[in-house]
């Protein structure tokens, strides 16, 4: 807008030094010369209205940036609190399974005859086996440890 005052004016001038130099087209230099001048007004009252907005839409601007950098923050806190929800969901189905399987290798012991059944605290682990049985046992609760770790591995890379 800066340009076009600038050219109105100078086409103003223009037209006035034109109609001084020639008495004959005075007039009608004039009434252009006038015209150029209304315009140059307009265009210098457009300047001023744009002025007055450019600073309003640019602080609007800078907000709607700082806002999406805010939602952007938020949106990865999420997805990181729903990673973790997703890992301790799977992590107590883990813990799960492996209290059932425990249950059950307690279970098949009693059934073979290599334990006796434990004391009624709700313990999980059977009274001291023989050292065959208990060998058996921690190989057993090891591989079920290993089978968790790998499930755990393979669900975090989704497969």
């Amino acid at each position: 807008m800066t340009s076009v005052v600038e050219r109105f004016t100078r086409r103003r001038d223009h037209l006035l030094a034109a109609g001084e130099e020639n008495p004959g087209e005075a007039g009608q230099a004039a009434e252009l010369a006038s015209t150029a001048e209304r315009l140059r007004k307009n265009a210098e009252g457009t300047q001023q209205w744009l002025a007055d907005r450019i600073e309003p839409a640019s602080e609007q601007a800078r907000k709607a940036a700082d806002l999406v950098v805010r939602i952007d923050a938020a949106a990865k806190k999420l997805e990181q609190a729903m990673h973790r929800l997703e890992l301790a969901s799977l992590e107590k189905a883990n813990r799960e399974r492996l209290a059932d399987l425990e249950r059950i290798s307690v279970a098949r012991l009693h059934q073979l005859g290599r334990a006796k059944p434990g004391p009624r605290t709700g313990s999980l682990v059977p009274p001291p086996l023989a050292q065959s049985g208990l060998d058996t046992y921690v190989r057993d609760v090891t591989r079920l440890a290993y089978e968790a770790e790998a499930l755990a591995d393979l669900q975090l890379k989704g497969i």
